[in-house]
């Protein structure tokens, strides 16, 4: 089964440590449902969440390449905003009760839905390791270009890939040319837009237009909201 990317992004991150302890290992338990969940973003967590709600009867277990949790909304923000502390949009998976059992997987390298087994590479890549399942849910969500998704797997490696990032863009003075216009295309150019008023934004958008994905009414709420910034073309 895949999830959508579309999953609220608000409603669950602060539940992630909201439930007493991790789930008991399933040898020795019968009728235990094994579970792995194949990315550790908004719809897998809010998945896993749901599972774990369930009680004993789900052993859930979370394949992500990354060792932390990103809140992908607010990067933008991290990387124009100089007072703006990256960290409190890393969460690392170790210590999160709601999570439960986190594998870091480097690759994903096989997924067998009649044997219910799936091979990974492990973190540092010296190792294929496997898991089986009874169900396997897949949510590897999108995918972006950096810095708005980085190629770090750790917390200290991402926090100085962002701060790279943001030196780069205090230093230039050149015009910024954001294309897509998505829900990520927006926020960027809306966050260098207002925080850097003498930097000038070229928008350019596909054939549906701005935020054509979503209500008419945000759409045009964002064309209004950009039609009165001066240095916005």
């Amino acid at each position: 089964m895949g999830l959508s990317h579309s999953t609220p992004a608000l409603g669950f991150w602060p539940a992630m440590n909201d439930t007493d302890g991790n789930d008991p290992p399933a040898s020795g338990r019968e009728n235990v449902v094994k579970i792995v969940c194949i990315g550790g973003s908004f719809a897998g967590l809010d998945v896993i969440r749901t599972l774990r709600g369930r009680g004993s009867s789900c052993s859930v277990t979370l394949l992500e390449k990354r060792s932390y949790h990103e809140f992908l909304p607010g990067i933008p923000e991290g990387v124009f905003a100089s007072g703006r502390d990256v960290r409190e949009l890393l969460v690392p998976f170790e210590g999160q009760r709601n999570v439960g059992r986190v594998e870091v997987a480097a690759k994903i390298l096989a997924l067998d839905p009649e044997a219910r087994v799936v091979e990974f590479e492990s973190a540092d890549g010296s190792e294929r390791r496997s898991l089986s399942y009874d169900y396997c849910v897949i949510c590897t969500g999108c995918d972006y270009a950096s810095p708005i998704r980085g190629s770090s797997t750790s917390v200290s490696g991402r926090v100085d890939e962002v701060a790279s990032w943001r030196e780069r863009v205090s230093r230039t003075e050149l015009p910024v040319l954001v294309a897509g216009g998505g829900h990520v295309g927006v926020e960027l150019a809306a966050d260098i837009a207002t925080r850097r008023r003498d930097t000038k934004v070229a928008f350019v958008t596909g054939n549906g237009g701005m935020l054509a994905n979503h209500s008419e009414w945000q759409g045009k709420y964002a064309r209004d909201f950009f039609a009165n910034l001066p240095n916005v073309e």
